[in-house]
């Protein structure tokens, strides 16, 4: 009984461990795309709209969240 508990014990631990890392990997995704947003609204208001340029900071933003990805994983 103590054996099968321990062993339910250990692997509650490991997918809550991997369900931590997901959803901080998660959250490092989203955020960087909501940075490069808000910089992109704050340079439009300095020069006026520019769908070329959205573009632009969403791409940098996303190249940005799965470069911060693969150094958190291969930390």
């Amino acid at each position: 009984m103590l054996l099968k508990e321990l062993i339910n014990m250990k692997w509650s631990k490991e997918l809550l461990k991997n369900l931590a890392l997901l959803s901080n990997l998660g959250l490092i995704i989203i955020s960087h795309i909501l940075i490069s947003i808000v910089l992109y609204k704050g340079i439009e208001k300095l020069i006026g709209f520019n769908s070329f340029l959205f573009l632009i900071f969403i791409i940098m933003g996303v190249i940005g969240a799965f470069y911060n990805i693969y150094k958190y994983i291969f930390k």
